[in-house]
């Protein structure tokens, strides 16, 4: 046990009397407890409804009526239109790769990204300059349709038409792969999209009509064709003559003067004519002569054996 002297003892057993700074520190505190703690939180009002929001009851027959179809509202049953540009080769000199400048600079940097003009991956002799300039290929636009509920390995079929050039036919053509987008199809800024939806490639089936030459496919036939053999024309018909103006009248003579009567004879008398004489009567006509008589022949009577 160690003993303190009795002096330390007094200033040990002596409490410690608070600071100024500690004064103010605590006061300051205090002042601000009411303004944390105590103070009620004012409530929050927010207009944010949620993802789905109420629609209201919507007006149906009375046969729907607490049906699935007045409680839901249909989305996503209608085809998504996708589209791209692509490039199209072998050809039989009927391509044309003429298009506007967006959609060709577009075509180059997919060329190039897929291995064209490539020496490492050996295709440094087809450079896409001289792709594009080639009759056997064209750049195309590639139209399809996304059906609703589709799925992942669905298979699709797609349209592929030419561009406003001097692309003639696509027969015998062969897609390269297409990625097909949601406006994938915009002259202004192909590449603005950026998820894909679907990729095609392959031979094109062509319309037999229009892969014939042009005579399977002869321009319209005129409205009012020409005869083979048109007959001579006629010669016009004569103008009929302007009618000769009428002579003047000659000058009014008074008539003469009609003849005196002459009196007339008179006529001898006409003789009587003879009265016709009569006919002579006719002869009466015989009278019939009797008819003979045919004997009479008795009628045969059966006799009882």
């Amino acid at each position: 046990m160690i003993d303190i002297p009795t002096a330390a003892r007094r200033v040990a057993d002596r409490p410690a009397r608070p600071s100024a700074a500690a004064v103010c520190v605590a006061l300051s505190l205090a002042l601000a407890l009411p303004s944390f703690g105590c103070a009620p939180k004012p409530k929050h009002t927010s207009s944010h409804q949620g993802p789905y929001q109420n629609l209201g009851p919507k007006k149906v027959p009375a046969y729907l009526k607490g049906s699935v179809y007045e409680m839901i509202e249909l989305a996503n049953y209608e085809p998504l239109n996708i589209s791209a540009f692509g490039l199209v080769g072998q050809l039989r000199g009927t391509g044309d790769s003429k298009a506007p400048p967006a959609v060709r600079e577009w075509m180059t940097k997919e060329m190039v990204r897929r291995g064209f003009g490539s020496r490492t991956m050996g295709f440094e002799s087809v450079p896409p300059g001289r792709v594009l300039a080639s009759p056997d290929f064209a750049i195309v636009r590639v139209d399809a349709a996304l059906p609703p509920g589709a799925r992942a390995g669905d298979r699709i079929d797609v349209y592929v038409s030419a561009l406003a050039n001097d692309t003639s036919s696509l027969a015998n053509g062969v897609l390269f792969e297409t990625e097909l987008k949601e406006d994938g199809a915009n002259p202004q800024a192909p590449s603005a999209t950026i998820q894909v939806w679907s990729r095609c490639s392959g031979p094109i089936a062509v319309n037999p009509a229009y892969a014939l030459d042009a005579s399977a496919n002869p321009a319209p036939a005129d409205d009012n064709p020409a005869p083979a053999n048109p007959a001579p024309a006629a010669d016009p018909a004569p103008a009929a003559a302007a009618p000769a103006p009428a002579p003047a009248p000659a000058p009014a003579t008074p008539p003469p003067p009609p003849p005196a009567p002459v009196p007339a004879a008179p006529a001898p008398a006409a003789a009587p004519a003879p009265a016709p004489a009569p006919a002579p009567a006719a002869a009466p006509a015989p009278a019939p002569a009797p008819a003979a008589a045919a004997p009479a022949t008795p009628a045969a009577t059966p006799t009882a054996q």
